[in-house]
């Protein structure tokens, strides 16, 4: 695995903004496709976002590549098992994508969280690139049955351990 050096920028809350856009820019293409006004970060409003900025056990990470910012990685910790976490979302903005950002970040985060033993991510059964990504990651689809949103978008969780 080729993996490329990425800066992991911890967002503060006046961010927002910042993320706002990435979000529109990042995760349009999947709402124009499935058209998902509720589980699609595409729609989230400030609100929302300053909330989970807000939250405990929840860190949003700007991922750096020579001073540009390629994208986003939002990491929550169980409240009660910190070896357990979740990413939700991950995001490469359009014009850095295929580039091995993705894999490159999600190897990095696990090691910022090294005492983080079973990493959770959610993502659509039909986005096969995405599953790709994850599996290739290490990632494995789980037993757990999909979450159907709507016709043709169903939600699958991935395991690493």
């Amino acid at each position: 695995m080729n993996l490329i050096k990425l800066k992991f920028e911890l967002a503060k809350i006046t961010d927002v903004n910042k993320i706002i856009k990435m979000y529109k820019s990042g995760f349009k293409e999947l709402f124009e496709r499935y058209h998902d006004i509720d589980t699609n970060p595409y729609m989230e409003s400030k609100e929302v976002i300053s909330r989970k900025i807000r939250q405990q056990n929840s860190y949003f990470f700007f991922l750096i590549y020579n001073q540009h910012e390629v994208g986003l990685i939002r990491v929550m910790t169980d409240s009660e098992d910190k070896a357990r976490a979740k990413i939700s979302p991950i995001l490469i903005l359009p014009q850095y994508q295929n580039n091995g950002f993705a894999q490159s970040a999600l190897f990095h985060i696990e090691n910022k969280f090294s005492n983080v033993k079973e990493w959770n991510i959610d993502t659509i059964k039909q986005e096969t690139k995405l599953l790709h990504l994850y599996t290739k990651s290490g990632y494995t689809l789980t037993s757990q049955p999909e979450l159907h949103i709507k016709n043709g978008m169903d939600l699958v969780l991935t395991k690493y351990v």
